[in-house]
């Protein structure tokens, strides 16, 4: 129990603590809210014209989005044309909220966990599209979401760059003609902010690390607590009322009541810090919890992990899974044996990552251990018409412990020769055949498999 009370003691100073870290971010890089805004922009105008257009096979036709993101995207388009199905985008537009003093609503959240700065923007969002098959309308969507991108930026917390080979820190002008330290040479694009994910399912993502049973024990407590807080006032009136005219009987009961309401108010205050502890201790263990003190561990671990990039990440990882033909199309980032969970998602055309549950971390000498259980809002091509349906799957991931830092603003680099290496071609460079170690570099996935219970 003590040990269990220093964790709660250490997560609520390091929640201030980055409270802390989010407050002063919003006034030192606000100065980016426009770029962002730009960059967001182009990046819903590209997406709407990826999906109504001819598919490209290239390593990246979308300026505005990493690779990975880019091909879940591919696969995507790729899965609904197999299924005969063409998307057409009426609107995907930002939506202005006239009801507040400022029209607009985008909210730009900058966070510098890890080594780089990553953005996090939320704004209304106006989407019409309809989905057709043989000239027929097989659905329609119309609504206002509140949509959630995630964007990975270039610079690091004190705005300097970092090389991606080695990952020694430096100025943008230096990478250009050459890092100091290893010689790498880079393209102006490869230090462009990037577009890393997008979430449309908002409440979902909102409430991610929130549980029903959690914060239910939680208001409980306060109640409790408050409720023996106040008790002790309501032995006042006797008190007063004996006091004043004298009365022995009075004083008496006021006094026996005075001791019960004082029993029942520390009844009340014990009762409601042990539900508070028994909560806290159920949320470390099962809830929501879990997901803050492995990511705790993880930190400790690995210094360059940020949580907004590993989100994306998988993120990606998993719709591209979902919208995989066969282990081909995720050999680079999967190991074992998956065949069994792509054919049964087949029938998925659009697939959005929900709420997740970091369950266990654990490191050997050459590797870290991850396993997180993740919930997935698929809509399905069925005979009968798309059906949505939500399901849930048990991702285990591992990474070297000496892994490169992976920046996500860039393509993926052949290590023998230096040319583009693209997902599309298996992870293979054209030039000289290696390919592509991304274990090196991220998270790969070891296991996946459905679940009953995100908990």
């Amino acid at each position: 129990m003590a040990e269990q009370n220093r964790d709660m003691s250490r997560e609520l100073n390091e929640s201030f603590d980055d409270v802390g870290k989010v407050f002063e971010n919003h006034f030192k890089y606000r100065h980016l809210n426009y770029q962002n805004e730009v960059l967001i922009d182009r990046y819903r105008k590209e997406l709407v014209q990826w999906f109504m257009n001819g598919a490209s096979e290239s390593p990246n036709p979308m300026t505005s989005v990493t690779q990975e993101h880019w091909y879940s995207l591919y696969l995507e388009k790729r899965r609904l044309e197999q299924h005969m199905i063409y998307v057409s985008y009426e609107a995907f537009d930002k939506v202005f909220n006239y009801m507040r003093r400022n029209p607009d609503d985008t909210t730009c959240t900058y966070k510098t966990d890890g080594k780089f700065l990553t953005v996090d923007i939320n704004e209304n969002t106006k989407l019409s599209r309809s989905f057709f098959r043989n000239g027929m309308t097989i659905h329609h969507e119309e609504c206002t979401k509140r949509m959630r991108y995630y964007v990975i930026s270039s610079k690091t917390p004190d705005e300097s760059y970092i090389c991606l080979n080695c990952g020694a820190p430096t100025t943008y002008q230096k990478l250009l003609d050459g890092c100091d330290y290893c010689g790498t040479k880079y393209t102006v694009d490869q230090f462009e902010d990037k577009v890393c994910a997008l979430f449309s399912n908002v409440e979902s993502n909102e409430t991610r690390e929130v549980g029903k049973n959690v914060s239910g024990g939680v208001i409980g407590a306060i109640i409790m607590i408050a409720v023996g807080v106040v008790i002790p006032f309501f032995t006042l009136m006797p008190t007063v009322y004996s006091i004043i005219y004298y009365r022995r009987e009075l004083i008496i009961f006021a006094i026996i009541i005075m001791i019960f309401l004082l029993i029942i108010k520390l009844g009340l205050i014990i009762g409601g810090i042990a539900v508070a502890i028994a909560t806290q201790v159920h949320s470390d263990k099962k809830g929501p919890g879990a997901s803050s003190l492995v990511k705790r561990d993880i930190r400790r671990t690995d210094a360059a992990y940020c949580n907004e990039e590993f989100l994306a990440s998988l993120d990606c990882k998993i719709k591209s899974i979902c919208y995989a033909n066969s282990y081909y199309d995720v050999q680079n980032f999967v190991e074992g044996d998956i065949t069994a969970m792509i054919n049964s998602l087949q029938q998925a055309i659009i697939c959005e990552p929900g709420a997740y549950r970091m369950k266990d971390f654990t490191t050997d000498d050459t590797y870290q251990y991850l396993t997180l259980n993740r919930e997935l809002y698929l809509t399905l091509d069925t005979p009968s018409g798309l059906v949505k349906e939500k399901r849930i799957v048990k991702i285990s991931l591992k990474q070297r412990r000496d892994h490169k830092i992976k920046h996500d603003v860039s393509m993926y680099r052949c290590s023998g020769c230096g040319a583009t290496i693209s997902l599309i071609s298996g992870g293979k460079c054209e030039y000289c055949g290696n390919g592509l170690e991304l274990e090196k570099y991220d998270w790969v996935i070891t296991g996946i498999e459905y679940v009953n219970s995100l908990e």
